[in-house]
């Protein structure tokens, strides 16, 4: 399947009724920006959609498109390559990737905490991490050393947790009807499409006991840090004018992504990105403009990832460069 992909002068001309199919890229005195996300489009990226819509993009002197992904590390790969100039992915993939000779680095904390949570069914008796001992949750079998974790760090028995692997498309019937107790899910994902099909969910969130592990982020090469900053920034910028405007606005910011991404189910998407408010800051970003990386934040994400068995070869210096926000 081909990546659907969005930009400033698809929207321009799509509002305009037509345009030249022999114009150059970048027409207008406009620099062309490739932006790789991770996955298909989510609600996790309407904001950015929002900033494409209101054109701060182009306020920035920049002509942005949006390709879907296929994954945090595909799109590691792409921007290490030079195939996209920006990208959005999971910290894991880009600590493990760095560590494996990937020049990229974070340039900006998109969800800064952790969305992983058990979701459970609304009214569920599962109120805190320790009433999961002698539930049975749904988790891949490649999760369990992260559940493994998240337990050591919210004072539970993993051992004591019924495990079980299920496909996808049967766990939200099987929490319903009360087969299982809970699903290893993302707040920013699994949540709103379990809610959507059960009426409604609760979670544990993990990031909510001490389990800090930083998720999407912006991402850049070394090479655009070092040669192309101006650019790299102009991006950041808006698009945490568009992560702030969506804030005020989830409504808005959701319409804005169906233009571009009009498969994108609108009911979901929102449930996604208001639970995306609730992921931006950590106790080390407090005070901080949107997107800054602590490094303290960033240690605590390695030590994560070492506990579930995933070695980082790289010191948290090597991960991140908060080259766009110079005077925090």
């Amino acid at each position: 399947m081909v990546a659907a992909v969005t930009s400033a002068s698809a929207l321009l001309t799509a509002a305009c009724g037509g345009g030249d199919d022999d114009a150059p890229a970048g027409d207008g005195g406009l620099e062309p920006v490739s932006v790789r996300l991770n996955v298909d489009a989510t609600g996790t990226h309407a904001p950015l959609m929002l900033a494409l819509e209101n054109g701060w993009y182009e306020e920035e002197g920049l002509d942005v498109e949006f390709g879907e992904g296929n994954g945090s590390d595909s799109t590691v790969a792409l921007i290490d390559a030079g195939d996209d100039d920006i990208g959005l992915a999971g910290f894991d993939a880009v600590a493990v990737l760095r560590g494996q000779g990937a020049n990229v680095k974070v340039i900006g904390g998109w969800e800064q905490r952790s969305p992983l949570a058990i979701v459970t069914d609304e009214g569920s008796d599962i109120d805190e991490p320790t009433d999961l001992e002698g539930a049975t949750v749904v988790m891949d079998q490649g999760d369990i050393p992260l559940f493994e974790a998240y337990a050591a760090r919210a004072g539970i028995d993993a051992d004591a947790v019924n495990t079980v692997t299920m496909g996808e498309a049967a766990q939200s019937a099987a929490l319903a009807a009360g087969r299982i107790d809970g699903i290893l899910g993302w707040t920013t994902y699994h949540a709103p499409q379990v809610a959507e099909l059960t009426g409604g969910v609760q979670s544990i969130l993990w990031s909510d006991s001490d389990f800090e592990l930083m998720n999407l982020a912006i991402i850049a090469s070394d090479e655009g840090i070092e040669n192309d900053s101006e650019t790299l920034c102009g991006f950041v910028r808006a698009s945490y004018k568009g992560l702030e405007a969506a804030q005020d606005d989830p409504d808005a910011a959701i319409d804005a992504m169906l233009k571009s991404f009009p498969n994108v189910n609108p009911t979901i998407a929102r449930g996604q990105l208001v639970n995306m408010f609730d992921l931006l800051v950590t106790d080390d970003t407090q005070g901080k403009p949107l997107g800054w990386v602590a490094e303290s934040d960033v240690a605590e994400a390695i030590d994560v990832l070492s506990d579930a068995g995933e070695p980082i070869e790289v010191q948290p210096e090597d991960l991140y460069d908060n080259v766009c926000f110079p005077d925090a």
